[in-house]
């Protein structure tokens, strides 16, 4: 793992992703591995431990954790296609998680870093609701005191900018819950975020990205605040 100061993103890692668009195939790949781990895991690297002291002014217990390859923040580049028609072995996007809690990140909310095609988009939330979770979750959100901090946080992040709303969701309520009708749409999400997605911005090239992310997800933060404080305890 490198041990440089993160200094930005260079313009050859969005060059990487959009010529393995059009390359999606292993021979490809393995000729420019090189190129891979220099443009993409070593400044992600550099990035996950710049932003480690900073977000935990954001919200305490943040994980940034710089090994590659999934068992970190960094997600791995190999695509799981045992199960998919789509057979085309590799990821054609960054993805970055920093998590709350420790041990293990599956189910836990968070903070997320997308970079893909020309787009970067900052995600904050629980993107994957076991079922003991989604029942947690609807429970939150149909009691009147928890649900009504919820809708607070959601109109709080969006006031603070072109934050928007996320979550599949299910065409009825759920048998068994009453809610009011301003609940009425987000007890039917079996996942919750926040986003914001731009063309990449030229904080991405630079040190900056780390304030800019930083600002972003503290905007987002009572969005992380609720979910920790009423799904996870």
């Amino acid at each position: 793992m490198t041990n440089r100061t993160f200094q930005g993103f260079s313009r050859d890692t969005v060059s990487f992703f959009h010529e393995l668009e059009e390359n999606n195939e292993r021979a490809w790949f393995e000729a420019n591995r090189e190129r891979y781990q220099l443009e993409v895991v070593q400044p992600a690297q550099t990035f996950v431990l710049a932003m480690n002291e900073p977000l935990h002014s954001v919200y305490p217990g943040l994980q940034a954790d710089p090994r590659p390859n999934g068992t970190g923040s960094i997600f791995r580049i190999h695509r799981d296609t045992r199960f998919s028609r789509d057979k085309r072995p590799y990821k054609t996007n960054l993805g970055i998680f920093f998590w709350h809690g420790w041990p293990g990140k599956r189910e836990r909310p968070g903070y997320y870093v997308h970079l893909e095609g020309n787009s970067l988009a900052l995600y904050c939330g629980l993107y994957e609701f076991s079922s003991e979770k989604l029942l947690n979750y609807r429970r939150a959100v149909a009691d009147p005191k928890r649900g009504a901090r919820l809708i607070t946080a959601i109109e709080t992040i969006q006031s603070a900018g072109a934050y928007t709303l996320g979550g599949h969701h299910y065409k009825r309520i759920p048998r068994g819950f009453e809610v009011p009708e301003e609940r009425a749409e987000l007890i039917c999400f079996n996942t919750l975020y926040t986003m914001l997605e731009t063309p990449i911005p030229a904080e991405f090239f630079s040190s900056r990205l780390v304030d800019y992310c930083i600002d972003h997800f503290t905007a987002m933060r009572p969005l992380l605040q609720w979910l920790v404080e009423e799904m996870m305890m």
